[in-house]
């Protein structure tokens, strides 16, 4: 076993030997030419000197480079394309930036430096952040993680302006080098952080992929469809279901919420039209009479054709007021009368019971879903989510994640939390839970599917149930999620429960730790790394004396090596 447990950081003794033994050196050969005696005695210790000095200098400039490193070194800068020539090199990994392995051996220097005086080796900069000398403990080269790797996505931790916009700067310009797809959804609203995608996508030669979305610039906005995804009409309703606020996500209002905006999804779809945010409100709001009318219609034209159908609900609505309500009211019994017994709808009895339920108790159970909806629908950003091709007024363009996907396009989203929590948090969920059923897309029917980055800055303030299991299942679709974070706490306090907390961290097997304050982050942080042993020699001495004997003076001197974890 290795028991050297020198301390590196001593001060350059050997500095002292050197200059002794190399002014023995030159003594002799004066005296070798000065003196009347033979010369090679002189010469032969000469050169002895010489010998023992040289023979301490690797080990004296080892230590001063040592001591200097820990003084720590200034910020590097790259330009993109220096990024660009560095990950060339490994095509099939990533490139993280410039550290060294930690082992048992960087370990043991840390205990041996803080066993003594940090600053009397590296003085500390007040106007620097951190601990310079953590940079002299090891050679620093080149950080690599392979790609695969990241398919089990990546938690990337750090307090205010430690490093996070910088380290996602890096991973997605290198994602856009990859010609990956990209999408960045950051609360902030971070301008910094859109700008390092747009820049990414203009190094790379293709600044058109660029799409942003941002509700406190609508007019430059992209305009993004979060219900275009879907397979079955209950996601949609699952999907806005799951922003109401819930102690357990299974109270009576949330049920009845879902219900409520299932029927109307069904209804929409009957009538060949696309769900969107505005009309689901509009609905839900203002009756499903002409909604209910509508649907039966087109279902019994899919059903019977033209002919018999059509006369029996003409002489179904004679006598009847011309207003929507009554009509449906008409237009159910046909369904009832006719259709029913020949070939029944689940969708439209479900849309019938809607429209025949109690006006009042219909409004109170539905109380909890409106102010969901109508923070989604309101002022511009009810155009921003729920884009009207029809309208030939709004030039700005229209997507969805789907096609970003599959034209390899880099989607930044800023949420605007700091002005509207509520709101960027609701859009935030929105979006998470529409790439969720991209997952379940690509995972059910994907041939060949591409990679694909997701980037969540300030994570935390969109965790919910569908993230986790996004977190759960998205690696098989090939979609990689980095989430940032500053605390475990953050997490905690969104989800409510510190069980849901961990469901979502374990499901991150990559961490990349930057500079931490948080005792209970660290702690979770520091569980993954192994325990090691450090060693450190201690010193005892003793004396003792004989009062009855003139010279009865005793002393011990001990060293003894000591382990600990």
């Amino acid at each position: 076993m290795d028991i050297n447990v020198e301390n590196p950081f001593r001060p350059v003794y050997e500095i002292y030997a050197i200059a002794t033994w190399f002014g023995a050196a030159v003594l002799m050969g004066v005296s070798a030419v000065l003196s009347n005696y033979p010369t090679t005695p002189f010469l032969a210790f000469a050169a002895f000197a010489l010998f023992m000095a040289a023979r301490m200098v690797p080990k004296t400039l080892e230590l001063y480079r040592r001591h200097k490193r820990l003084k720590g070194t200034p910020l590097s800068f790259m330009t993109r394309d220096e990024l660009k020539e560095i990950c060339a090199t490994k095509p099939d990994h990533i490139f993280l930036g410039y550290g060294y392995n930690w082992t048992q051996t960087e370990r043991q220097l840390v205990h041996t430096i803080t066993r003594n005086d940090p600053s009397k080796l590296a003085p500390r900069d007040d106007g620097q952040l951190g601990q310079p000398w953590i940079h002299g403990l090891g050679e620093e080269e080149p950080i690599w993680l392979p790609i695969d790797h990241n398919a089990g996505h990546m938690l990337l931790g750090g307090t205010t302006r430690a490093g996070k916009t910088r380290i996602l700067d890096s991973l997605i310009t290198q994602a856009v080098f990859r010609g990956e797809a990209v999408i960045i959804l950051d609360p902030k609203g971070d301008k910094d952080l859109m700008a390092c995608a747009k820049n990414a996508c203009v190094a790379a030669g293709c600044p058109e992929n660029f799409v942003y979305f941002h509700p406190a610039f609508p007019d430059k906005s992209w305009r993004i469809d979060p219900l275009k995804n879907f397979s079955r009409p209950t996601e949609l309703a699952t999907r806005i279901a799951s922003l109401i606020p819930s102690e357990t996500g299974a109270d009576p209002f949330t049920a009845f919420g879902q219900m409520s905006m299932t029927h109307v999804i069904n209804g929409i779809l009957m009538v060949n039209e696309k769900p969107t945010l505005k009309d689901i409100r509009s609905y839900l709001e203002g009756g499903m009479a002409g909604l209910l009318t509508r649907a039966v219609k087109s279902y019994a034209q899919k059903s019977f054709g033209t002919g018999e159908w059509e006369e029996h609900y003409h002489r179904q609505l004679q006598g009847s007021r011309s207003d929507e309500a009554s009509i449906a009211q008409r237009t159910a019994g046909f369904y009832r009368d006719f259709v029913r017994p020949r070939k029944p709808s689940p969708e439209i009895e479900g849309l019938i019971a809607a429209f025949t339920h109690d006006a009042s108790h219909y409004g109170k159970m539905i109380a909890s879903l409106m102010p969901v909806l109508t923070m989604l629908t309101a002022g511009e950003l009810g155009d921003l989510l729920s884009p009207d091709p029809k309208n030939l007024r709004d030039h700005r363009q229209i997507t969805d994640f789907m096609r970003c996907i599959k034209n390899k396009m880099v989607v930044y989203v800023g949420l605007d939390s700091l002005s509207d929590k509520l709101v960027g948090s609701a859009i935030g969920s929105m979006f998470l839970a529409d790439m969720t059923a991209v997952s379940g897309h690509r995972y059910n029917y994907g041939i060949d599917n591409q990679p694909v980055n997701l980037f969540v800055d300030e994570a935390a303030e969109l965790a919910n149930d569908l993230f986790i299991a996004m977190l759960n299942k998205a690696g098989g679709s090939k979609i990689r999620i980095t989430a940032a974070t500053q605390t475990f706490a953050d997490f905690t306090a969104r989800m409510g429960k510190d069980a849901k907390t961990r469901m979502a961290l374990g499901n991150l097997n990559n961490v990349l730790a930057l500079r931490l304050l948080d005792s209970e982050t660290k702690d979770y942080i520091a569980e993954s790394f192994q325990e090691t042993f450090v060693r450190h020699v201690e010193y005892s001495q003793s004396t003792k004396g004989e009062n009855d004997e003139l010279f009865g003076f005793s002393g011990t001197m001990s060293e003894s090596l000591k382990e600990e974890k």
